[in-house]
């Protein structure tokens, strides 16, 4: 008689696949290390739709949906943390307080609002330019990312506004070219020794 193989079977339920792609880690976070968009936050798919995972993790820790108008806070301020304590309900405007309470919120004083210098500045392009997500240069940077996605943007501009005038450049310069041509012409024409 065959034995049969010992194949581990794949998670099926969204509840499995959390608990499968979830790994705890010593300070409490219990960290998502399945897909996640762009900005950091842990993506899995519920029936067929992505949902956010912390938004999931605490449904199932609540039993209950997230209110339409509540929005699910990290008290640990990690984004792929799925850990049920680290996981707290509030308003939108309660999780702008708790942004600008812990310094993550760009503003005019404190070290987020302090001006960079050149050497930084370049740090930072450096990070955006091998890769970087502005959430992952923000915790690297000691920056908010407010401030880094607006720096990204501002240098996007600064670059099409140089791209733009260097095209205007260049076709001014075969402006003046095509210019300089049609007089010659007209003065090679206009002379009676080469007309004949």
């Amino acid at each position: 008689m065959k034995k049969a193989k010992n194949t581990p079977t794949q998670p099926k339920t969204p509840r499995e696949r959390l608990a499968a792609k979830s790994e705890k880690q010593s300070n409490g976070c219990v960290l998502w290390t399945g897909a996640t968009a762009t900005n950091g936050y842990g993506i899995i798919s519920v029936h067929g739709k992505d949902r956010l995972v912390h938004r999931y993790a605490w449904e199932l820790a609540n039993n209950k949906p997230v209110p339409a108008d509540m929005v699910v806070m990290h008290t640990c301020d990690t984004r792929n943390c799925v850990a049920p304590n680290h996981l707290v309900s509030g308003t939108q405007a309660d999780n702008m307080k708790d942004k600008i309470n812990k310094g993550r919120q760009g503003c005019s004083t404190g070290k987020h609002g302090k001006k960079l210098s050149l050497d930084e500045l370049k740090h930072i392009y450096s990070l955006v330019d091998n890769g970087k997500t502005g959430y992952e240069v923000a915790k690297l940077t000691g920056r908010s990312e407010q401030h880094i996605y607006q720096l990204i943007r501002t240098r996007e501009a600064r670059m099409r506004r140089e791209s733009i005038r260097a095209q205007q450049t260049a076709l001014g310069t075969l402006k003046d070219i095509q210019r300089a041509v049609s007089t010659a012409m007209n003065q090679l024409l206009m002379n009676p020794i080469l007309a004949k």
